[in-house]
């Protein structure tokens, strides 16, 4: 067990055509190490790290993807997630082109990191994988492998924690069937056109894989990831958005909005007491989004988050919100707990080293009482 912040992590993408047009390619915001500096607005925001415009996906995932994949590996559940306003490169991150080894994204590498180091382990030890993949569209749970799966319930039980009843985990065992799975679900994820954003996402979006390793003393390591593609938040006026566009981008901001007031109120946790913390309202049941995400957040997980933002001056108000968001959840502390289960047979010889070093302190106290002990006294 131990207690982590959630790390947070920023990314300035390159300006884009519509900000070309505006002109004024003077960006607002400067990068200094951790630090990212307003200086037109007096405000500093420090992270984890940040990434400027000439980052490549290779850059990006060598701190943050390797980051949270070595934290699954070892048997804890990790969760890397994106935020920013719709447009400013979150699904680029996560995606990227994935079949291209320059331009590919968070997931597609991090699956392909998983497979590697499988093969690197030593001989004799085993492995299952399962995958599953979902959205959130419109506050509904729809199944990506499953198109028959909509508007399905979310669970919690003290064994299982947060899970989804009934959504498709199909078995995996090579990089292939990572990308299968992909290939399916993105075929049904909701995207749309707007001003903002060509292939604009319309649904949040989450690819789970659960592993279980056996190494060859029998010792069981289980562990969850999940990597998470945001929908961005919206603003009419620069969507664009009518009709059903408009309703999408209506219940994305709503559950953005839901998701701050979490982040807000566990941030504020970290100053109070245990007592205090106990009666901190925390609204994670007022969304689907952030009753996925409850585990993520506080929880037992190791947590990554990436805050996405545009250069530009004319998005300034949306990117200190953003940069916000992000400062906030860098106070979020979480318990995580590698799970780790031992055989019967390993059981069995902690049990006689146990058993073996009471012997021997038994031994020396009768040694200095005299060859008695107090009645009840180390008693096996």
């Amino acid at each position: 067990s131990k207690m982590t912040s959630v790390r947070v992590y920023c990314r300035i993408r390159p300006f884009n055509k519509r900000e070309i047009g505006l002109g004024n390619l003077v960006s607002p915001m400067e990068i200094q190490g951790k630090n990212i500096i307003l200086a037109s607005r007096k405000k500093k925001y420090v992270y984890d790290h940040n990434f400027d415009e000439h980052s490549t996906q290779e850059d990006v995932f060598g701190i943050v993807g390797q980051t949270v994949i070595g934290d699954f590996m070892e048997g804890f559940n990790a969760t890397q997630f994106v935020y920013g306003q719709t447009g400013a490169g979150k699904s680029w991150t996560m995606m990227g082109v994935k079949d291209n080894a320059e331009l590919s994204g968070i997931i597609p590498r991090s699956s392909a990191l998983i497979f590697q180091m499988i093969t690197e382990r030593p001989e004799g030890w085993k492995f299952e994988i399962e995958s599953s993949y979902l959205e959130i569209y419109m506050e509904r749970v729809n199944d990506l492998l499953d198109p028959d799966k909509q508007g399905l319930d979310v669970k919690e039980t003290k064994d299982r924690g947060v899970f989804v009843p009934g959504l498709t985990s199909e078995s995996v065992s090579c990089l292939d069937d990572i990308y299968e799975i992909i290939d399916r679900g993105d075929k049904i994820r909701k995207v749309a056109a707007t001003k903002m954003n060509a292939g604009s996402s319309r649904s949040h979006s989450v690819l789970s894989i659960h592993l279980e390793q056996i190494n060859p003393e029998g010792v069981k390591i289980s562990s969850q990831l999940n990597l998470v593609d945001l929908a961005g938040s919206e603003r009419l006026e620069k969507t664009g958005a009518t009709g059903e566009t408009l309703k999408q981008g209506t219940l994305i901001n709503l559950s953005l909005t839901v998701l701050s007031q979490v982040i807000s109120g566990l941030s504020k946790i970290s100053a109070m007491t245990a007592e205090q913390a106990k009666k901190q309202p925390i609204p994670f049941r007022s969304s689907k989004l952030t009753r996925l995400l409850q585990t993520s957040l506080g929880g037992n997980a190791k947590t990554g988050l990436s805050v996405h933002v545009s250069p530009h001056l004319d998005n300034l108000d949306e990117s200190i919100s953003t940069f916000e968001f992000g400062k906030r959840a860098k106070l979020i502390k979480n318990n995580a707990k590698a799970k780790v289960q031992r055989s019967a047979a390993q059981l069995e010889k902690e049990l006689e080293k146990l058993q073996a070093a009471y012997n021997k302190l038994k031994d020396a106290f009768e040694k200095l009482s005299g060859g008695k002990l107090p009645a009840g006294f180390l008693e096996s």
